[in-house]
């Protein structure tokens, strides 16, 4: 996944299995354009829809604090890592979030609406930046779309 949250923007490859039918799904989430292409990797096939309301994966002004835990091996350096977590209501859906303390790299992220049910996604090996200037172009199966 590469994360731009200044310009609202989402490039991830996703797997789904269904029914123990497995399919795997390169997306560009584009929230400022209202648009989000998924391109099916097996079948080179591509849909245009509206994506849902953006909700960034860090912790949110209206948010309320949880909870903080040590994870890891606590007191040995380098070994743990402290998490805090987070929780708001929004008129979409209700959502958490657990960060780390005190550079704020969200760790877990779980949204909840009627509409769209629980979505749940979780962040490791993450780095700071984005590193590939062309992570949120769009496939070349989308653009006539």
């Amino acid at each position: 996944m590469v994360y731009d949250e200044d310009n609202k923007r989402i490039s991830e490859f996703e797997d789904e299995t269904v029914n123990k039918t497995r399919t795997y799904y390169f997306k560009v989430k584009l929230y400022n354009e209202n648009k989000e292409y998924i391109l099916d990797l097996k079948t080179r096939k591509c849909n245009v829809t509206t994506p849902h309301p953006w909700h960034p994966y860090g912790v949110p002004p209206d948010a309320e604090f949880k909870a903080e835990a040590v994870v890891g091996a606590a007191g040995i350096p380098g070994e743990s890592v402290t998490i805090a977590d987070f929780a708001a209501t929004s008129s979409d859906g209700d959502f958490g979030v657990a960060v780390t303390e005190p550079s704020c790299f969200p760790v877990g992220h779980a949204f909840y609406s009627k509409d769209r049910g629980l979505e749940i996604t979780n962040f490791y090996d993450m780095q700071n930046g984005i590193t590939d200037p062309e992570a949120f172009k769009i496939p070349k199966e989308c653009t006539s779309l």
